[in-house]
């Protein structure tokens, strides 16, 4: 960081995105003190990034995060990588994430991860799904799954109704909030997406089914989980907890407690939240037919940024 700075290369400092999950967060669970973006920091003998003995073609599936560390790191130890993105443009998940102001920190992340693709001269190739064809055609050495993963689709009546959308179509732009929103889900996406829709004059109430709000099994920091609920008590976000939907209305949505007993909210849109599941069916159609076929990010567990990271990191390391 030094030396870069010293040498006016501002732009690749890596950025901090203020998570504190691989510094603070790992302290406060006991383990040594890392970084969610940097899994060297710490253990920089370990994660010491040396040229490969035999440079291998490696192609990489996938454009976000992990996909674009895994191509990196490959890259600097000499390997030639071809990434395969099928959408126009690179960051997956992390897109409509860093939509709000307050995610800033997340696109300066994603804006560094794209440069760094133009630096290595990675061979990119944009709005080319990877399938199992296109894969066979470039003859690699080595397959890095990152495909990503999907939104958790909620099965109940009304589900389907135009007034239903994901958290990631109302921040990416391609679906419109009305003035009164349920967000379904009060996970990390969905409390960021209502605090950001609080401050454009929605009336935002969470329905969220555990006992509170921003828990899950991989913990969010103390000090963010805390702030964030702060914010969205002075955004005046409504709560409710231990709740379920069961039906989409016209004009409200039927939520359930977890006591059985039915009660009516009325919304104009309904934003779902509910989670991410792993799409990992490439990495199923390709088992068996290559040698070296690894699976990281999201697509093998959906999970956040230090996960797509560090499960990259590791993989790129030891091809």
């Amino acid at each position: 960081w030094p030396k870069k700075a010293m040498e006016g290369r501002d732009e690749d400092i890596r950025p901090c995105i203020c998570c504190h999950k691989g510094c603070l967060g790992r302290a406060f669970e006991g383990k040594p003190l890392c970084c969610s973006v940097n899994p060297a920091v710490g253990r920089e003998r370990y994660y010491e990034i040396k040229k490969a003995e035999t440079p291998k073609k490696i192609l990489v599936a996938g454009g976000g995060i992990a996909g674009m560390e895994a191509s990196r790191v490959a890259a600097l130890r000499g390997h030639h990588v071809t990434m395969m993105e099928k959408s126009g443009e690179l960051g997956g998940h992390v897109i409509p994430g860093s939509k709000p102001d307050f995610k800033y920190d997340d696109r300066r992340l994603l804006d560094w991860y794209c440069r760094q693709m133009r630096e290595l001269n990675i061979d990119v190739r944009m709005d080319t799904e990877a399938t199992e064809e296109n894969i066979m055609a470039e003859k690699p050495d080595a397959v890095i799954v990152a495909t990503g993963s999907k939104d958790i689709a909620l099965n109940v009546p009304g589900i389907n109704r135009p007034n239903v959308c994901t958290a990631s179509e109302v921040l990416n732009g391609t679906k419109q909030a009305e003035k009164r929103v349920a967000m379904i889900g009060g996970g990390l996406v969905g409390c960021e997406t209502a605090l950001w829709l609080a401050r454009q004059g929605r009336e935002v109430t969470i329905v969220e089914m555990q006992g509170d709000i921003i828990l899950s099994k991989s913990p969010v920091p103390h000090m963010n989980r805390i702030m964030l609920i702060d914010l969205l008590n002075q955004a005046k976000v409504k709560v409710i907890t231990n709740n379920s939907l069961l039906e989409v209305k016209a004009g409200s949505i039927i939520i359930i407690d977890n006591h059985f007993s039915r009660s009516e909210l009325l919304c104009d849109t309904v934003v779902t939240a509910a989670g991410y599941k792993p799409y990992n069916q490439l990495f199923r159609r390709l088992n068996g037919k290559f040698a070296e076929l690894y699976l990281v990010g999201d697509a093998y567990a959906a999970a956040d940024i230090q996960n797509a990271i560090w499960t990259a990191n590791e993989v790129a390391l030891h091809i």
